[in-house]
């Protein structure tokens, strides 16, 4: 889920004011993929420790503190997340799906700004555990133990949710897993 910046840009002569406007207005840590390919994609979004602009694929989102963009790309890369994502996107290639910088406000995400201290605390401890592993493709998500993990943590440390609730998310998670939206020709899904 952390991730460096791998371009830098240059301000050209006389534009320093506007570049500085555009900093002003969209750096961030925050960076939403536009265009997640389920079959080898990680990430529906990243952290970078410094501000930075985002690209064509990887655009900002800006939120009001880094503790609730960590707390947002938690929420982004967990199951769930993963699965929002995937229901408002558009899909016209199995495997792949897209959405535009306009409807990022509309996806469906756990409104990081109603979490209390405790449940913001607990999504950062999250954050910080796990933002250097490794996480397989979204369509293994049901064999992958980090982001597994992630669901298990987030269930039960921020949202309070019990074991059953977990064992209901492996159910839904291995469906998912399972959709020919997500797997695509990867014969990677979950055995029967």
């Amino acid at each position: 889920m952390l991730t460096s910046p791998d371009s830098h840009g240059l301000i050209k002569k006389g534009n320093a004011e506007k570049a500085e406007q555009i900093w002003k207005a969209n750096a961030t840590h925050l960076h939403v993929n536009t265009i997640l390919q389920f079959n080898s994609n990680a990430t529906a979004a990243a952290f970078t420790e410094r501000k930075s602009l985002g690209g064509r694929v990887w655009t900002t989102a800006k939120m009001e503190s880094p503790d609730k963009e960590k707390a947002m790309c938690v929420w982004l890369n967990s199951t769930l997340g993963m699965i929002s994502y995937w229901l408002e996107s558009n899909r016209n290639q199995d495997g792949r799906g897209g959405i535009s910088v306009t409807s990022i406000p509309d996806l469906r995400v756990l409104d990081v700004t109603q979490l209390d201290t405790t449940q913001l605390d607990a999504t950062m401890k999250i954050f910080n555990d796990l933002k250097e592993q490794t996480l397989k493709p979204a369509n293994e998500a049901w064999n992958d133990p980090v982001r597994q993990e992630l669901d298990q943590r987030l269930f039960t440390e921020v949202l309070n949710l019990d074991a059953d609730a977990v064992t209901q998310l492996d159910i839904l998670r291995r469906q998912w897993c399972k959709e020919p939206t997500v797997t695509a020709a990867k014969p990677t899904g979950p055995p029967d």
